[in-house]
C-alpha cells in the first residue's frame, strides 16, 4: 500500500500538456456532456461515477492525471474491478505484475506492456474493461431517434415461441466444451459452432469479425437479419461466448452460454418475420478479457457510422435465487436512458408480471458498456444484483446448480425479444392477403400514454375502436379509418383493453394510461 500512496501522490501532482490520460469523476449526465463540449477531451468508459478520458491539452481542473502520452505501441490500460471481501489481496496481485496507475477501494486502472505481459484476469464476474482509444463516447450518435411504443399481436405469437426444448441443449453444448477461454482451441470449436447455427438460417448474413488480441483468439460471430424498409437503422442483440474460471475447468452454463443460448432462440425464432429495421444477432469472444470482442464491433461500428438505435444484451439470464420472484435489476447508465424506459414500457405491455427494477453493480461489467462507451445506448437486463449465480468463475458453473431455472431464462428471452421487435417494427406489406391473414389491423402508439393516443389502421376500411376497462366497462368508442388521436384524459390511470372490428375479425391490445407527468 505503501507504493499506491506514493504514485497517488506523483499524480495529482502531475500537471504538463500533450496527451494525458485522465480519470475524471462526475455526479450527473450533464457533466459529462459539458466536459464533452469543451472539445479537448476523447471519453473512452463512462463507468457510474467516473470518466476515463484522453486529454489532447491541459486536462481539466478536476481531474486526476494517470499517465502523460499514454497511447504508445505496444501499451495497454485496464479497468479491474477489486473484489468486495478481500480487495487488498487483488490489488496486491496487480501490482506483482503490472504497472499501477490509480486505486481506490473497488477498482484499480493499471498499465499493461503487451510484449512480455499478459492482460489482467477478472476477479469478479465481467472484472476487466480494456480501455481502448478506438472507443471515443459522443452524444447523440443515434439522431433524431424516436422510441415510440406500439402494440403488435404478432409479439404475443412469438413469446410464445420461446422454447425450453431448443435453448436448453444449447446451454449444455456450449457447458460441454469444458472451456470456452478465448485464446482455447475449444473457443474456436464453439466459434464455428455458432457460426455454423446461424447458418442454418438462410435469411441470416452470418460472418466471423476478427479483432486483436493476442494470438489465436476465437472471433465475434455476426448475423444480420437485413431489414425490409430501413436497413441501415440497427437493432443490435448480444451476448458473449466465451467462458471463464479459477478451477480446473470453465463451463460458463450461466456466464454465458445462457445469455449466447438466448440469442441464437431469438435467430431461430425471428428469421421466421421480416421486420423494417435490420437485426443483429451478435455472440462477442473475449468478455472476460476485457470486454475486447464487443469494444471492437462498438468501435468500428462507430467509426463507420452505422446507425445502431439500441443494444439489448444477454449475460446471465439462468440462475434464479431461492423462489425470489422472476424480476430483472436494469443495468444502464444514464445516458441509456431512453433506451431503459422503452424496454420498461415494452414489457409492461407483454409480460406485466415481469418487474423492472432499476440497479447497479458495485463491480465488475458487461459488454453494453462497449456500446455505451461508443455513444449508442446499450442496457443490460441482469438476473440480479446482488444475488446472481454464486457459481460463476468455478468448475460448477453448470446446469443445475448455476443455470437453475429455465422459466427465468425464458422471461428474460421474451422481454428482449419483444423490445427487439417493438424497436425493429414488424413488416407488414399493407393490402396484400398475406397481411390479411397474418397481422395485425390496428396499432396504437404512445403505450403508455397520458393525454393522448393515436390509433392506426392498416386496412382500407373503417375499424370498430372499443376500449374496456380492467373492470370489462366500455369507455370510450370510435370509428378509425387510417389514423386518428383521441383524447384519453377523461380515463384514469390503469390498465385497459382496446378491442378492434373489422370484416378481418376482431383482435384485442392492451393500453396502457399512465398519470399525466
Amino acid at each position: 500500500m505503501k507504493v499506491f500512496t506514493l504514485l497517488l501522490g506523483l499524480l495529482i501532482t502531475a500537471t504538463g500538456f500533450g496527451q494525458q490520460l485522465i480519470l475524471n469523476s462526475y455526479s450527473n449526465y450533464a457533466e459529462i456532456e459539458s466536459l464533452y463540449a469543451t472539445g479537448s477531451i476523447s471519453i473512452h468508459h463512462i463507468g457510474t461515477d467516473f470518466i476515463i478520458a484522453t486529454a489532447s491539452d491541459e486536462a481539466p481542473a478536476s481531474a486526476l492525471v494517470l499517465k502523460q502520452e499514454p497511447w504508445s505501441p505496444g501499451v495497454s490500460y485496464f479497468l479491474v474491478w477489486l473484489p468486495e471481501n478481500n480487495s487488498s489481496d487483488a490489488l496486491n496481485e496487480l501490482t506483482d505484475i503490472y504497472t499501477l496507475l490509480y486505486a481506490d477501494a473497488s477498482k484499480a486502472i493499471i498499465e499493461v506492456h503487451q510484449a512480455s505481459q499478459p492482460g489482467p484476469m477478472p476477479f469478479v464476474h465481467g472484472g476487466v474493461v480494456r480501455i481502448s482509444p478506438a472507443s471515443t463516447w459522443t452524444p447523440n450518435v443515434v439522431a433524431d431517434a424516436k422510441y415510440v411504443i406500439d402494440t403488435f399481436q404478432t409479439i404475443y405469437e412469438m413469446i410464445a415461441m420461446v422454447d425450453t426444448g431448443e435453448f436448453m441443449p444449447t446451454i449444455r453444448h456450449l457447458e460441454n466444451y469444458g472451456t470456452r477461454y478465448c485464446q482455447s482451441p475449444e473457443a474456436v470449436e464453439a466459434q464455428n459452432w455458432i457460426k455454423a447455427k446461424f447458418e442454418e438460417y438462410p435469411e441470416l448474413v452470418v460472418e466471423l469479425q476478427d479483432f486483436p488480441y493476442g494470438s489465436g483468439s476465437s472471433d465475434n460471430v455476426i448475423a444480420t437479419l437485413p431489414g425490409k424498409v430501413n436497413p441501415d437503422q440497427y437493432i443490435v442483440m448480444g451476448s458473449h461466448y466465451d467462458s471463464y474460471s479459477w478451477g480446473s475447468t470453465a463451463p460458463g452454463a450461466d456466464d454465458n452460454a445462457s445469455g449466447t443460448a438466448a440469442v441464437l432462440e431469438l435467430a431461430r425464432i425471428l428469421t421466421q418475420y421480416e421486420f423494417e429495421k435490420s437485426i443483429i444477432f451478435c455472440t462477442f469472444s473475449a468478455e472476460e478479457v476485457g470486454l475486447i470482442g464487443s469494444e471492437y464491433y462498438a468501435s468500428q461500428a462507430q467509426a463507420q457510422g452505422m446507425d445502431i438505435l439500441g443494444y439489448f444484451n444477454f449475460d446471465m439470464i439462468g440462475y434464479r435465487n431461492g423462489n425470489d420472484p422472476i424480476h430483472t435489476d436494469m443495468i444502464a447508465p444514464a445516458s441509456a436512458t431512453e433506451l431503459v424506459d422503452f424496454y420498461k414500457g415494452v414489457v409492461a405491455i407483454y409480460l406485466p408480471d415481469f418487474n423492472v427494477y432499476d440497479a447497479q453493480l458495485s463491480g465488475g461489467d458487461s459488454d453494453h458498456t462497449s456500446f455505451n462507451n461508443n455513444g449508442y445506448m446499450g442496457i443490460f437486463p441482469f438476473e440480479d444484483v446482488p444475488n446472481y449465480s454464486p457459481y460463476i468463475h468455478t468448475v460448477q458453473d453448470l446446469v443445475g446448480p448455476s443455470v437453475n431455472s429455465p422459466e427465468m431464462a425464458t422471461t428474460f428471452i421474451q422481454a428482449n425479444l419483444a423490445s427487439v421487435v417493438s424497436l425493429s417494427t414488424p413488416y407488414v406489406p399493407v393490402g396484400t392477403e398475406a397481411f390479411i391473414h397474418d397481422n395485425t389491423t390496428l396499432h396504437l402508439f404512445p403505450n403508455p400514454a397520458t393525454s393522448n393516443v393515436t390509433f392506426r389502421s392498416t386496412v382500407n376500411e373503417p375499424l370498430k375502436i372499443i376500449i374496456f376497462s380492467s373492470l370489462g366497462q366500455q369507455v370510450l368508442q370510435r370509428t378509425v379509418s387510417g389514423q386518428l388521436t383521441v383524447d384519453i384524459t377523461s380515463l384514469s390511470s390503469g390498465v385497459y383493453v382496446v378491442q378492434a372490428t373489422s370484416q378481418y375479425g376482431t383482435e384485442f391490445h392492451r393500453l396502457i394510461v399512465s398519470p399525466t407527468q
